[in-house]
Order: C-alpha cells, then structure tokens, then sequence
C-alpha cells in the first residue's frame, strides 16, 4: 500500500514538471533548480534595447595613428579594448582631462585597472592602464573625469590584444576651426591698411620719395590701377599741393586726383611724378619714383 501511494505521489510530480517553462538557452541550472523564463520586454524596454544595440553595434570604426594608438571617435560607438593575459593595455584620455575620485568601475574582478599620468602642466595627460588576469572574461569597463563619462567594452584573449587606445573628440575639431577662424582674423587684420579694407598683399609699395615738405605723403602704393597718395594730418592745415606727372619725355602734366579720407587717389599707375605747392621762395615740391614691381 506505500508503495503504490508513493509511485502515485512521484508520477503526480513529475507531470507538474513537465508545465514548467523552458529556461533560457545557454544557462545551466544547478541540480534539482530550476531557472525560470525571462519576464517579456515592454515596447519600451524593447525600444531602449534596440537604441543600446546600435549604438554598440554601430560600424563606426576606429583609426591608427603613427604612434600606434587606436583612436575611437568619443561618442559614435561602444570602444573595445582587448587584452592579453600578462600583457598590459593603455587608455589614453584627453589632454588636461582627469580622472574623478570615484575610482573606475569594472564588471569583472579578474580584471585590474590602475591609473597613470604622463606630461606636465598643460601637457599632462591621464591614462588608465588595464590587465586581465584570463582569457574570454568579457566585461565592461565605466572611467568617470572631469568632462566626460567612458564606456569601455573588455574582451580578453590569448593572442590578440591592443596596446593603446585613445579618442578623438567632438570639441577638439571645433576648438581647432576657432583657433583657425582667430588666426585667419588675425592675420587678416595685420594685413589690412589702416583706413581701409585692402589688403596689404594686393599693393605695391615699391616707391621712393625725395624732397622736403611739411606736407609730404606718408607712404605711395598702387593696387595694380590706381596710385594711392597718403597725406599726413598736417595736410588739412596747408594748400593741396598739385600733382604733375612727368612722362618719358620728360614732360610735366598736371593730373587730377580725388581725395578719399586722408589718401589722393590717382586714376593711373605712373612712374615719375612732383607734388608741388606754394610759389616762389616758399614753393616745397616732393618728387615720387616708382621702382615697379618687385620680384
């Protein structure tokens, strides 16, 4: 009678077991456990999951500069860094950039991270040094600083592995188009007359002046066209002198200019010409030569 109660009991057992889930592929559950299935995803969730997928997944992929380094673009895609057993793996951070004092955060304790700093002063540079103790531990690694948050994947492996990795940032590129646009600025500023807009590079200074005046130009150039005449201030307390330009002849013609602010502004390129004012004893004259372009 026991053992026909207790051959009922264990057939009424095994007949529940068989309503119970399938447990995940993959998992081993431990001797009489058992694991149940996974709760199903909201849309949300399934959303969330999908979004991380391609950015983890995302064909984004890294560079190698002269020195070695594997340089991801911050951002664009989950890094990967893959070491070696008793080999050691550099991530490089931004130049300036710090580590936070909350340590850095590995999924796996087989895994050591220990900091290091190279530089000085403006060039230090911080860099997170890392060493798996096995193979196949794949892992996640999270670096908080004082600009950024990092997420780095860890894959360990008996012969393949990446000495160095750095990353190219966002900012840099802009900074580096700003110290452009400021130099282009700048130096366009330096280039540029006073009093006008024309550019330096684009005139021809190439003349020579002899004589006495108090009203003698402070400096003759041409822009290819036209000769530019500039007066100093003191010209606005005398008489206008005239302007004779002297031909291959040798023949004295008197031109008309136009005043534009403090400048004469001759419609012609000539190679000799005489400003001259006043008559007599109290006549001063300044003689302008050309020396044409030069080479």
């Amino acid at each position: 009678m026991k053992w026909l109660i207790f051959t009922l009991f264990f057939s009424s057992g095994l007949a529940e077991a068989g309503n119970v889930p399938d447990i995940d592929k993959g998992l081993t559950p431990m001797a009489g456990s058992y694991v149940p299935a996974p709760s199903p995803m909201s849309s949300k969730e399934q959303k969330a999951s999908s979004l991380a997928k391609e950015w983890i997944d995302a064909k984004v992929m890294p560079v190698r500069k002269e020195d070695g380094r594997i340089v991801y673009r911050y951002g664009a895609t989950l890094p990967t860094v893959i070491c070696a057993p008793l080999k050691l793996c550099d991530i490089e951070l931004q130049k300036g950039e710090m580590i936070s004092s909350t340590k850095p955060v590995v999924g796996d304790s087989r895994w050591s991270i220990t900091p290091m700093i190279s530089g000085n002063g403006q060039d230090r540079v911080s860099h997170i040094i890392v060493k798996a103790e096995e193979t196949n531990i794949p892992t996640t690694l999270i670096i908080t600083t004082d600009r950024r948050i990092y997420n780095i994947s860890l894959r360990s492996s008996s012969s393949n592995w990446t000495p160095k990795i750095a990353f190219s940032y966002a900012e840099d590129s802009d900074l580096q188009w700003k110290q452009y646009s400021s130099e282009a600025e700048a130096r366009a500023a330096r280039n540029t007359l006073p009093g006008t807009r024309t550019n330096i590079e684009d005139l021809n200074f190439n003349y020579e002046m002899s004589g006495k005046a108090q009203w003698k130009p402070l400096r003759v150039y041409n822009d290819g066209i036209k000769t530019f005449i500039q007066m100093p201030n003191s010209m606005s307390q005398t008489e206008a002198p005239a302007l004779l330009v002297v031909g291959s002849d040798g023949e004295q013609q008197i031109v008309n200019y136009r005043l534009k602010g403090d400048r004469f502004v001759v419609d012609q390129i000539f190679n000799r010409a005489i400003l001259l004012a006043g008559l007599g004893s109290s006549e001063e004259s300044v003689t302008i030569e050309y020396k044409g372009v030069k080479k």
